[in-house]
């Protein structure tokens, strides 16, 4: 299916009423289109006044020119054309037919400029604010424009919401509050961040790193923060497509970074400890759907061992588009971290991953001591969930 956005111009929207809502009476251009054939669904060739109704329609016009011209050339009877008028999407509907007549233009809208017509079905009102559509879409801004949706920006909406109708259904019915329409520009953003960084070098990413701050404050700290992240962690409360996608690019980095000589002065490497050998569970871990992953750290209670030439580094990711100061350990993470050995468990908390789009720095917190920590300072715990 192929979507469309048109933009309502001020000349427009002194004709949206009549050629949207109302439609306009076909009998009047009759004797300009009864010579005009089109294309049927099955793709036959019939007569444009067989394919309309007979009394009103709705039709639209588009002024030919560089832009204007290749994009209705492409226009095909099916097609789904969305009527967007800052600061909101006011119509869709469904295209029926496309001629070009300069008359038939003149007699609709008395500008016979808007030679290229475009006869609709099943026109809808909508009132959509136009920030949630394009930021799930990846516009940035404002567009005074007619453009084709480029279908890989389709194909991640209907990985996210199963259809493109959905999503408009959804907008329409007024529950993307702030905090929905913030998570729908979140979810574009984790798709291009996975893409970006399975492309790059990694390596290069920018990036500040600190070992965990005091944990005794970690409580006022909670407390004074909590509504100034209150959108971005609201935002972070993703579906599992978009956490799949955030888990691996966290881990992606830190799989590459932890071969840094900076990066091993924070994992407290000894004297002369050097690495052996570096496992990321999910590494070439391919898959063409979020929801085929099968995620290989299962069961393991991390996502990446690094073996030396002395012990084990269990090393467990947690990452984060924005900056949110806590995380979720899962059962066998816990049973993992408190196992008896002379291994160690560390915990790599990433923050603000959406910076690596812009070339920003991101942060790295290190753990390296999440059990002792855990108990000795038990403001770090912001929730506990236990079986009984």
């Amino acid at each position: 299916m192929q979507w469309y956005i048109f933009y309502l111009g001020e000349i427009s929207q002194k004709n949206k009423e009549q050629s949207l809502m109302k439609g306009f009476n076909i009998p009047k251009i009759t004797n300009e289109i009864n010579k005009d054939f089109v294309q049927d669904s099955n793709g036959e060739r019939i007569k444009l006044t067989d394919l309309l109704p007979q009394h009103h329609s709705p039709v639209w016009g588009l002024a030919p020119g560089d832009s204007n011209t290749p994009l209705w050339k492409e226009i095909k009877k099916g097609y789904k054309i969305l009527f967007y008028s800052h600061p909101k999407y006011e119509f869709v509907g469904t295209v029926l037919a496309t001629i070009e007549s300069s008359k038939s233009a003149e007699i609709i809208w008395g500008d016979k400029k808007y030679s290229l017509l475009i006869f609709l079905e099943h026109v809808e009102e909508l009132n959509i604010d136009g920030e949630g559509l394009n930021g799930a879409l990846g516009y940035e801004g404002t567009s005074f424009k007619s453009i084709k949706i480029k279908e890989d920006k389709i194909k991640r909406i209907e990985e996210s919401y199963s259809s493109f109708e959905a999503l408009l259904e959804l907008l329409s019915q007024k529950v993307l509050d702030v905090g929905v329409k913030a998570r729908a520009r979140v979810e574009n953003e984790i798709r291009d961040l996975y893409n970006y960084v399975g492309k790059i070098d990694v390596g290069n990413i920018d990036y500040s790193l600190a070992l965990f701050s005091d944990p005794d404050n970690a409580q006022d700290k909670i407390v004074k923060n909590k509504k100034a992240q209150g959108m971005k962690q609201e935002a972070e409360k993703l579906e599992m497509p978009q956490r799949i996608m955030l888990g691996l690019t966290g881990e992606r980095i830190i799989n590459e970074l932890i071969k840094k000589e900076d990066f091993q002065n924070k994992l407290d490497f000894q004297l002369n400890e050097t690495i052996e050998n570096i496992e990321w569970f999910n590494d070439n871990n391919i898959f063409k759907n979020p929801q085929d992953f099968k995620d290989k750290s299962v069961g393991h209670g991390c996502d990446i061992i690094v073996t030396t030439n002395i012990r084990k580094i269990y090393v467990e990711v947690k990452s984060s588009l924005n900056k949110v100061n806590y995380y979720t350990l899962t059962g066998n993470e816990f049973r993992k971290m408190y196992k008896k050995s002379d291994d160690k468990y560390i915990i790599v908390k990433v923050n603000n991953l959406k910076r690596v789009l812009y070339g920003e720095k991101i942060e790295i917190k290190v753990d390296c001591n999440p059990k002792e920590n855990l108990m000795q300072n038990i403001n770090r715990i912001k929730e506990l969930q236990l079986y009984i």
